[in-house]
């Protein structure tokens, strides 16, 4: 029996999933289980280590990583197996927060095959294996099902979207309670201290660090639903990238309450969906 069970995973196709976000790669691996072989890494420097050491059917990369961003990754993978014949291409998608055309052309003149905004269903990656990786996969009917049917967006007193709920209640049927905890903790904890990094940059008007921080952040509230949220962390990173300090003195004000509030909402809504089943 436990041959067996080696044999068919050995069998399975093998995916290498790159993100900087623990949450994120952590779901992604709930999502692909059962259906592939998953290696991971967390910047783009030990990515291209682990391509050139080892056959993937798939790549998966996040863009803004530290050490290394997902698009010179990409390039130097492009690079690598065009330098050696005996090399096969592999199939890579971008999975990002990033939503602007100019990234995604960025990303297909860099080499991928495949640009996926985040946040990202189950089904889509899936699909994705299944139609770019080079070893095809049984994909459920049953995915997704999600506990009392599908609703309206949740929003806040003031009539602003606070949170995506079809895709919250896909991510509720995607992951088993234990690990969905896991993901909603873990936002809750490094979400935290990114509020507080984002503070501190904004006091001393570190353009750089908010840039990098809230587009961290902005992707991790991006993967959980959090729409309200990761709307704010959006104005601050651009309002930072354009140095409007005054405005981005505001925002960060309202980011804490904002983070706070997006949280109980979704413990809220994530207890709800599970009391309707």
């Amino acid at each position: 029996m436990n041959n067996e069970l080696t044999s068919n995973r050995q069998a399975l196709p093998k995916v290498l999933l790159v993100d900087d976000d623990p949450s994120s790669l952590f779901t992604f691996i709930a999502f692909l289980n059962g259906y592939c072989n998953v290696d991971t890494a967390d910047n783009g420097v030990d990515a291209f280590k682990k391509m050139q050491s080892n056959h993937y059917n798939m790549v998966f990369i996040d863009i803004m990583m530290p050490q290394m961003d997902g698009l010179t990754t990409i390039k130097k993978i492009r690079a690598w197996e065009e330098s050696d014949r005996n090399i096969k291409r592999t199939p890579i998608a971008v999975l990002t927060a990033m939503a602007f055309k100019e990234d995604k052309d960025a990303s297909y003149c860099a080499g991928c095959d495949l640009y996926l905004t985040k946040p990202i269903e189950r089904k889509l990656l899936l699909d994705s294996l299944h139609d770019y990786a080079d070893c095809k996969i049984q994909i459920s009917n049953n995915l997704e099902q999600v506990k009392g049917g599908m609703e309206k967006h949740v929003y806040d007193d003031e009539g602003n979207l606070l949170l995506n709920k079809p895709y919250i209640q896909k991510l509720v049927a995607s992951l088993s309670p234990d690990k969905l905890f896991y993901v909603v903790d873990s936002f809750k904890s490094s979400g935290t201290s990114m509020v507080q990094q984002i503070e501190r940059f904004a006091a001393s008007k570190n353009m750089e660090g908010l840039i990098e921080v809230s587009h961290r952040m902005k992707g991790m509230a991006i993967h959980l639903g959090l729409e309200k949220l990761a709307g704010q962390v959006a104005d601050i990173q651009q309002y930072a990238m354009n140095g409007d300090n005054k405005l981005i003195d505001l925002l960060v004000v309202e980011l804490k309450p904002g983070f706070e509030s997006s949280l109980d909402a979704l413990n809220k809504l994530i207890f709800s969906i599970n009391s309707s089943s």
